[in-house]
């Protein structure tokens, strides 16, 4: 059994790290509907200090502000990430990434 637990874990990992993957393509290809599949409704956001957003809405518009369509062109590299399964349903995740916007 506690192999298992362990197997699942790891199985968990891989699937928050496919997620960031996709994420990072959506948000560099401006894919906003697919992008909002990467949040559940009440999820948190931190991009850094005092840019925080609680809730699916409110990280999209923050997101699509910032990348407007035609104006910015973004590039996003994510780095060897620290992922915590914090629950059966959650986790937490932090990432080292470079952005480069133009």
């Amino acid at each position: 059994m506690e192999l298992e637990k362990r197997v699942q874990a790891l199985e968990d990992i891989e699937a928050i790290k496919r997620l960031k993957g996709k994420y990072i393509r959506c948000v560099d290809r401006k894919l906003w509907q697919e992008l909002e599949e990467c949040f559940v409704a009440d999820a948190e956001a931190h991009y850094g200090e005092n840019n925080d957003y609680t809730g699916r809405d409110a990280i999209l518009s923050f997101l699509k502000g910032g990348l407007v369509e035609g104006v910015v062109k973004s590039a996003h590299e994510c780095h060897t990430p620290e992922i915590e399964l914090t629950g059966e349903a959650t986790a937490r995740g932090i990432w080292k990434f470079h952005d480069y916007i133009v």
